[in-house]
C-alpha cells in the first residue's frame, strides 16, 4: 500500500456506529462536528505486526508507490478509475493527516474506542478464515 511510513489512527466500525447513534439520538450534540479516530496512531508496519501476532499468520506491510499500487490493482481486475481512486486515498495518510487521535468517540459514547489489537482479537475467526 502507498502509505509510506506514516501513521493512521485506525478506528473500529463498531465505534463509528456507536458514535453515530449517540450523535443522532441526542440533542446534546446538535451543531457540533466530530473527528472520530481510534485511540492510537499506528504505522502500517505496526498494524501488520499486531495482525500477525493475533492471527498467528504472517502479515507484512510493504510500502509501494501509487503507480505500483495502481498497477497491482489493475492486474487483479480493478478498473483503472477505481484503482486510481483507491491510491488517492493514501495521500492524506502520507501527509500525516490520518495520525490525529481525538477523544471524540469518548465524548459521544462515554466509552474509549477499541484498539486495533482489540478489534483483531474480537474478529480473529474472520481474519483467519
Amino acid at each position: 500500500m502507498p502509505a509510506g511510513d506514516s501513521r493512521t489512527s485506525f478506528i473500529d466500525v463498531r465505534d463509528i456506529a456507536a458514535s453515530a447513534i449517540a450523535a443522532l439520538t441526542s440533542t446534546a450534540f446538535d451543531g457540533k462536528a466530530f473527528n472520530l479516530t481510534g485511540p492510537e496512531a499506528l504505522s502500517y508496519a505496526d498494524a501488520a505486526a499486531i495482525l500477525s501476532e493475533v492471527t498467528g499468520k504472517p502479515v507484512r506491510y510493504a510500502a509501494t508507490s501509487d503507480k505500483a499500487f495502481i498497477d497491482m490493482l489493475e492486474n487483479n481486475g480493478v478498473p483503472a478509475a477505481n484503482a486510481a481512486h483507491m491510491a488517492s486515498i493514501f495521500h492524506p495518510v502520507r501527509q500525516g493527516w490520518m495520525s490525529v487521535v481525538t477523544d471524540d468517540v469518548m465524548k459521544l459514547t462515554g466509552k474509549r474506542p477499541r484498539t486495533l489489537r482489540e478489534y483483531a482479537q474480537d474478529k480473529v475467526a474472520a481474519l483467519t478464515a
